[in-house]
Formats: structure tokens, C-alpha cells, sequence
């Protein structure tokens, strides 16, 4: 009963913060567009995107030098942001194809 629900509680948590946000970003905001879209619910649709876009940005290993030239350049990365990165580092930089990216 109650030691099984405090033992629980105080347990330490199942996944980090990185991984809740990423399975957030990826997995629950997708899904609730998806299902807002659907059902005509503009303002839940509306929620979702405006979640997706205040959300910080994921720290992604290959997408480091990106990142570092959007804060170059005064931006902040956020959710929308990251997710564009690693489409520009698995579709551009790790192909090579740094010439005309304005990223460098």
C-alpha cells in the first residue's frame, strides 16, 4: 500500500531530463498536433506548436559546430532548432557538403 507508493515516489527517476525532453520533442508534441489536426481543435494544435516552439534545444554531439555559429550569431537554439540541425548535419555537413551553407 502506502510504503509501495512512498518507495516509488522517492525512487530516483526512470530517465534523465535530456531524454524526457527528447521523447517531448520527438514522440508527445508530434503525436498531440497529430491528434489536434484531426479532431479541428485549432487551439490545441495551437498549444502544441507553441510548446515545440519555446522549448530549449537538445545538445547534440553532431550538430555542436552548428550550434556554436547560431549563438554566434546571437541565436538561441531552441526544440525546432535542433531538429533542423541534425537534418542539416545527416543531409549537408556529414555528406561533406559544407559549400553554400550559410552556416558554414
Amino acid at each position: 500500500g502506502s510504503r509501495a507508493a512512498l518507495a516509488w515516489a522517492s525512487a530516483p527517476p526512470w530517465v534523465g531530463a535530456g531524454r524526457a525532453a527528447e521523447v517531448v520533442v520527438n514522440g508527445l508534441l508530434p503525436a498531440a498536433l497529430a491528434v489536434a489536426l484531426h479532431a479541428g481543435d485549432a487551439a490545441a494544435a495551437t498549444a502544441a506548436r507553441r510548446c515545440y516552439a519555446e522549448l530549449p534545444g537538445a545538445a547534440y554531439g553532431r550538430t555542436a559546430h552548428l550550434a556554436a555559429a547560431l549563438r554566434a550569431g546571437g541565436l538561441r537554439p531552441r526544440a525546432a532548432e535542433s531538429q533542423g540541425m541534425l537534418w542539416l548535419a545527416s543531409g549537408r555537413c556529414e555528406q561533406g557538403r559544407c559549400a553554400g551553407c550559410a552556416l558554414g
